[in-house]
């Protein structure tokens, strides 16, 4: 019997982007903590405006 090795077939990924909520953070998703939200899919994890708070992780708008 003879084993022949075949290269492993190359796969490609698309991003589309993060759920709200998520940022894209050294290309993984990562939770948004208190105090900032993402709001828009594949979009980043931004700190809430002055006077604006969030104080839940995952969040994807902050509430005055």
């Amino acid at each position: 019997m003879y084993l022949h090795a075949l290269p492993l077939p190359t796969y490609i990924y698309d991003l589309y982007g993060c759920a709200k909520g998520r940022g894209i953070n050294n290309n993984k998703c990562s939770i948004c903590q208190e105090g900032t939200f993402s709001n828009k899919i594949g979009g980043i994890c931004i700190d809430c405006q002055p006077g604006y708070s969030s104080d839940i992780k995952v969040s994807f708008l902050c509430s005055k």
